[in-house]
Formats: C-alpha cells, structure tokens, sequence
C-alpha cells in the first residue's frame, strides 16, 4: 500500500514538473503568439566583439555562447563605434502558423550597420546587410528605404536563433537594440495605411500651398508668400519624419549616402522662420507692436547661424542627432517660449486677427509637444500629432487670412468712398471757385464798364464848366456864377478822382494794373496836392502844411498813383481832426538806402 502511494505521488510531481515546464518556456525564447507588434529588447542577449573581431563560426561556439548576457542584465556601458553581437531565439506559436511563417524583423535605426545571420536546414548561415548608412540597392528587402528590415520564415513550432552583428558609427549614441517583429502581412497592412495617411496629408499640403502661392501672385500680400514658404517646410520636415523623402527621392538623391537625409532637418529652422515672417506681416506688427516686430525679425536672421552650426555639427559627429538636434531644440524652444510671452501683449492690442494667431500658437505647441514626447519615449517616434495639429492650426490661419483679406477689402472701400467723397468735395470746391472767380470777373468787368460810362459824362461837365470859367461869364456875374462853378467843378474832380481810382481797383484785381514812373521832385509835387485841398481844410477851420528839412527831393515815382494815396490821406486826415486843428505832412529822406520818409501827424 505504502508502494502504490509513494508511486502515484511521483508520478503527480513528473506531470506537475512537465505542466510547469509547458507554462513557463525558457524566458530566453520569444514565444509568438498573436499577431501585434513583438518588442524583443528583453530577448536579446548581447556580446561586446573585440579588436579583432568574431566571426559566426566563432560566435555559435559554445566557448562564447556562454559571454552572452541578457541585455536587461548588463553590467557594462553600451558605446559607439564599438561592434556588439546580438542573439535572438524566435518560436511562432499563432494559431495559424502555417499561413503566418513570413516576418518582419526592425531593429533601431540606431544601427548604422547591420549583419543579420540566418541558419539554413543544412547548417549554414546565411547573411544579409542593413543598417542607416548602407545604401538601399546593398538590402535585400527594401519595401521602404528609410529603416533596419529584415524578413525572416518562422516555421510553426519551432524555435529559430538569430544572430548579428551591429554597430553605431554616430558619435556619443550608441546602438539602443530596439527591435520589433510582426507577420509580413500585417506590416505590409499597416505601411499600406500610413503611407495613404502620408499622402493625404501631403495632397492637403501641396493643395494649401498652391492656393496660397497663387493668392501671393494675384494679391501681392507678402504674407501667403510666408505662409507658403511655412507649408513647403511642414511637408518637407514631415516627409523626412515619416519616411516618405527617402522612398520619393532616394534612387537619385543621396542615393549612396542615406545619413545626408537628416540635413532635411533644417527644415525646421526654415519653417519656424517663415512662421515668425508669416505673423509680422500678418498682423502688420511693425505698426501694432514696434518692439516685438524687431525682436522676431533678429530671431528670424538667428536662424540662419543655427541652422548653419546644424550642419556643422551633423558633419563633424557623424550625423548624431543627439548632438547636431541640440541647435534644433534650442531655436524651437527660443520661438517657442517666445511666442507664449507674446500672447500677452498682442491680447492686449485687442486686434481680432491676434486671436487666429493666439489659436495657431496654441494648437501647434501642443503639437510640437506630443511630437517631442513621442521621440523621447516611443523608438520609432511619431510625427502623428504633430500632423493633426498643422491640419488644425491650417485651417486657422487660412480663416485668419480670409478674415484679413476681408478686412484689407472693407478698408479699401471705405478708402475708395473717402477719395471719392474728397474727389467731390474737391470738385464742389472748384465749382465754387469757379463760380467766384467768374463773379469777381464779372464785378471787375461790371466796375470797369460803369467807371468808364460815369468818366464820359463827368468828362463832359468838368469840360462845360471849365469853359464856362474861362469865359466872359463871370464878369458880369462875378459872384453867383464864379462860386456855383468852382464847385462844380471840385466836386467833378473829386466825382473823377474817385472813378479813376474804382477801375484802378478793378485793373488791380485783374493784375492789369501798370506803373508809369516818372523822375521827379516829389516833395515839389507833394505840396502841390496838399494845395488843392487847402479849401476844404479852410473850411473845416484846420491849418494843413507840408514840411521839410530838405530843399527837393527827386526820385521815381508814378503821379497817378501816389496822388491817389497822399489825397486819401490828407483827405481822411481833414475829415477826422477836429476844428481849428493842424495837419501836417512832413517829408524827408531815411537815413538808410536814401528811402523817402512821410509822416503825417
């Protein structure tokens, strides 16, 4: 009895010992069960080569079969431009094995080179070259050109090992032995779906840019010419991200050096610095935010030395983004933090096209941001948010430059109504002018025919009574007739003097008026017109004299001219001093430029 328990328990420890082994297979082998993406990190084991280097005859030898460590348990520093081995074990277990025997192997593209090592049934292996800086047409399987791919026959239940060899010629990265496996059909599913996905989005780009080109050559508006320029280098930076330049251009350009592709990344520095030009003309900043204006245009010129040490740096280390990417991060994070502090003093302008700008800014950060978390923590990284976000910050800025144009077209209008409205008030102006012009020719014309008719008559009188005068008339009337006569005749004179002067007016208005100078003792003639006012000053009862220090004074003058004024003078003079008053002319010479100089007091 004590036989049969000691036998069956035995006998439950063996299968328990075999159910255990069949639930818990060698951690070392990757057991493919499903049909999603494997990451095989933790089933690597890895060997550093040596200066000599191993060969694979060396390496499946048991002797160094035994260096091999988990690469989850090394102890050691991986670095560049140092080989290492690597050694995967692979058993595809899908349900459907037999109809899912073809994969795809991706390592890292941290891997400049790259030698994978299959065996055959006969126990050979068989080699194949990859790696980021071995041309496309050295691959052997090559159905896009950008990454480390390999495919592989997995036959169903059986445990297949790996080997190759690696190394990272980029300065200060090493290899990271990221590596990932799935069914050949649905890898050629999903590359399908991205590479529509691409498409799409770069029909969407080159149809906003088209647009906006076109807009720039009928508009003339600098800022669809920026904008454009912001558009080419989204679709340039996302092309090379997602792998797309690569499969487009990669047959004749760089086709034997595949590394020159990451200098597609100054891209980012021509994009961001059409970006800042895009929002200085857009919203006009030199006249809505002076300082801020000239600050992004300095920003905009310092791309220009960041991109060129972007370069430099990606020659001199080898293309090791993890150094030549650091002027890229700082100028993104320069324009970054920029525009964030200008939010704050463009909100405050109250311009409603600052918002478009606002929501752009916004929407791309967060963009820019998914996008750099996903190279940070995801291998390969994504460009997918970064993509959703152009499309939404597009859509912005194409309403932001409707809204704008909008704007530039009312503008005009009311600007086309202003002229159009100063056009008439100018024309109503000169109508006015016109018509006062023709008024005042008219009065010049009118003054000019009634002076003229008023000089006929008085003409007439001034004649009749000075030829009475001088007739025998007044002898025998020496009184009645002598006076009434004289009278008569100051009074036609004055009547005439006045006359004379009103077309003077009129020739004056009408810039006809004439000088007639003669040389002449003007003192002499100044006391010969205060003369022939002596009676009317006798009969206010005033004393009129004309004095003077000097003997004569010749010079030119015009008679008519200056008899007109120095009787209206005397004459006022008469009128307003009050009886038994002086009025008195005093004339003599300046004692510069020998001027003549009259003083009437």
């Amino acid at each position: 009895m004590l036989k049969k328990l000691i036998a069956i328990f035995l006998l439950l420890s063996v299968h328990g010992l075999r159910a255990q082994t069949a639930a818990d297979p060698n951690p070392q082998i990757c057991v493919l069960q499903h049909t999603d993406n494997h990451k095989l990190q933790k089933y690597i084991q890895i060997l550093a080569d040596t200066v000599t280097g191993y060969g694979i005859e060396d390496i499946v030898h048991p002797r160094l079969q035994d260096l091999f460590v988990g690469f989850p348990d090394k102890t050691f520093d991986l670095q560049s431009h140092q080989p290492y081995w690597g050694k995967i074990q692979l058993e595809n277990r899908l349900p459907e094995a037999e109809m899912q025997s073809e994969w795809v192997l991706n390592f890292s593209s941290t891997f400049t080179s790259l030698t994978l090592y299959r065996p055959t049934e006969n126990g050979a292996w068989i080699s194949e070259i990859n790696g980021s800086f071995v041309p496309a047409h050295q691959k052997s399987f090559v159905p896009t050109q950008d990454g480390n791919l390999f495919k592989l026959v997995l036959p169903p239940g059986k445990v297949v090992t790996l080997y190759f060899r690696g190394t990272s010629e980029r300065s200060s990265l090493p290899p990271t032995f990221h590596a990932y496996l799935q069914p050949l059909d649905v890898f050629y599913d999903k590359l399908v779906a991205a590479k529509s996905s691409d498409g799409l989005f770069a029909g969407f780009l080159l149809m906003m840019l088209l647009y906006n080109l076109l807009k720039f050559f009928f508009v003339r508006d600098r800022s669809y010419l920026y904008y454009a320029g912001y558009l080419l280098m989204v679709a340039v930076y996302t092309s090379y991200a997602s792998e797309d330049l690569m499969d487009w251009f990669g047959d004749f350009v760089f086709a034997d050096h595949p590394a020159y592709y990451s200098l597609f990344k100054s891209s980012i520095f021509l994009g961001l610095m059409c970006y800042l030009a895009f929002i200085r003309s857009f919203l006009d900043l030199e006249h809505l935010l002076l300082k801020w204006d000239r600050f992004f245009r300095y920003v905009i010129w310092l791309g220009v030395p960041m991109m060129a040490l972007f370069v430099f740096l990606s020659f001199r280390y080898n293309f090791s983004y993890d150094i030549s990417d650091r002027p890229i991060l700082a100028y993104i994070a320069l324009v970054s933090i920029s525009e964030f502090i200008f939010i704050y003093p463009l909100f405050k302008t109250k311009d409603l096209k600052g918002f478009f700008i606002t929501a752009g800014i916004a929407v791309i950060s967060l963009g820019f941001l998914l996008t750099l978390y996903s190279r940070m923590t995801e291998t390969p990284f994504t460009v997918f948010y970064l993509k959703v976000a152009a499309i939404v910050e597009f859509l912005i800025f194409s309403m932001g430059l409707a809204y704008r144009e909008r704007q530039q077209e009312v503008a005009k209008q009311q600007a086309d109504f202003a002229l159009r409205e100063s056009q008439l008030l100018q024309e109503k102006n000169q109508m006015e002018a016109n018509r006062l012009q023709e008024l005042n020719d008219f009065k010049s014309r009118f003054f000019t025919n009634i002076t003229h008719e008023f000089r006929t008559p008085l003409t007439v009188i001034l004649g009749m009574s000075e030829r009475v005068l001088s007739d025998g008339v007044t002898q025998s009337h020496p009184v009645t007739i002598t006076q009434p006569l004289s009278l008569i005749k100051r009074n036609g004179e004055n009547l005439l003097r006045l006359v004379n002067e009103i077309l003077d007016l009129s020739k004056l208005d009408s810039n006809t008026l004439k000088m007639n100078y003669i040389q002449g003792d003007i003192l002499a003639y100044t006391r010969y017109i205060a003369e022939s006012l002596h009676s009317l000053a006798n009969a206010q009862n005033l004393m009129l004299r004309v004095e003077s220090d000097q003997a004569k004074i010749v010079m030119d003058y015009d008679p008519e001219r200056f008899l007109q004024i120095i009787h209206n003078l005397l004459s006022n003079a008469i009128k307003f001093t009050p009886s038994g008053g002086k009025v008195i002319l005093r004339a003599g010479l300046l004692n510069l430029e020998g001027l003549v100089n009259l003083e009437l007091r």
